[in-house]
């Protein structure tokens, strides 16, 4: 698995949730549309890398985060994992990736103010709120 962190062989997934689910996570890049299957979709995972773009999370609190289905989430994460798409931190562990990873109460955008990734996470900021 992606990040340090090992599966036994065999692990089926919940055993593979058991050990994302307590780690901080971050996207470290965007999936393939066409990797993601129409039962997660699109929109879904878009709004789970648009959080984990901007500020880590504990892989059981995104869910929470986004008012989603914790079952889709946690089927969404495995996917990012698998698909490489995330890394993971140990809860309290400091290192290398933790200083590239955004911190969670860093208010200004690593981006420019226009740019598409800004405009499409105040959209989905936005989806909540009504």
């Amino acid at each position: 698995m992606p990040g340090g962190l090992v599966a036994p062989a065999g692990t089926d997934e919940a055993g593979q949730w058991s050990l994302l689910r307590p780690q901080l996570l971050y996207l470290i890049r965007w999936p393939d549309p066409a990797g993601v299957p129409e039962t997660l979709g699109w929109g879904n995972t878009a709004r789970v890398c648009a959080l984990l773009s901007r500020r880590q999370s504990a892989g059981f609190l995104v869910g929470q985060l986004l008012g989603m289905e914790p079952a889709l989430c946690q089927q969404i994460l495995l996917l990012l994992w698998r698909q490489g798409c995330l890394q993971a931190i140990a809860p309290g562990v400091l290192g290398e990736a933790a200083a590239v990873a955004p911190a969670a109460s860093d208010p200004t955008p690593t981006t420019p103010a226009g740019s598409f990734i800004v405009r499409l996470w105040r959209r989905l900021a936005g989806l909540g709120q009504h």
